[in-house]
């Protein structure tokens, strides 16, 4: 496996299909409407201030990657089929509007998070823990959540924060939401580019020349 996009600095990084990397994309300032599929890291966050929007990131180890200062926006993205975590950050972070479906261990870790919140999410499908905390010691508001379920006990036992280790944070989940946030649910498909899309439109164009043709002869005959 190889490496993706790698930006050193900020920047932006729109619009690709990365496969089959060990980082699809690291860095930059805007990572939007991306189609990550099946690499070991689908986006790193290296840059303060990052947005990670509207991506579709599947199959791997693990979702969105942030282990450094500094903070992030993870929005609007669908994020599934991951073996160990869908997003694992250690930054302080807003993660709102996101579908985290079948993601292996824990749908969101934070480790030694200075700040979250993380609301409007559709969360389901973890093997073990929806949110899981991890020498996180400040208490996160994950209210407004759909973590698959109704059932307040379900969604408690499925969080790891102070009542499984006194020295965690509390993560609070009421209100909750009691259906799937159609919000995070419709995500753009990345486009084409347009040095692509021009072939297409003229083999088309050319295609329907060449029948309307065949036509006219028919009904001349």
């Amino acid at each position: 496996m190889t490496s993706g996009i790698i930006l050193q600095g900020s920047g932006s990084v729109s619009g690709n299909t990365i496969s089959d990397c060990i980082t699809g994309i690291s860095g930059g300032a805007k990572i939007e409407g991306n189609l990550l599929i099946n690499n070991h890291k689908g986006i790193v966050i290296t840059v303060n201030n990052a947005t990670i929007r509207d991506n579709h990131i599947t199959n791997g180890t693990k979702g969105i990657d942030g282990h450094t200062s500094g903070t992030a926006t993870i929005e609007n993205n669908l994020i599934s089929n991951h073996s160990s975590y869908g997003i694992d950050i250690e930054l302080q972070v807003i993660i709102r509007n996101n579908s985290l479906t079948d993601n292996g261990y824990s749908s969101i870790r934070l480790l030694n998070c200075p700040s979250a919140t993380i609301n409007y999410n559709n969360i389901e499908g973890y093997d073990q823990y929806s949110i899981e905390l991890q020498e996180t010691t400040n208490n996160i508001d994950a209210t407004n959540n759909w973590w698959g379920t109704t059932d307040p006990q379900a969604i408690n036992l499925s969080i790891r924060d102070y009542k499984y280790d006194f020295g965690l944070g509390t993560v609070s989940f009421v209100p909750f939401l009691t259906e799937p946030n159609p919000e995070a649910t419709s995500h753009p498909i990345p486009e084409f580019p347009s040095i692509i899309l021009l072939p297409l439109f003229l083999t088309a164009t050319l295609v329907v020349t060449i029948i309307r043709k065949r036509l006219t002869k028919k009904l001349v005959r």
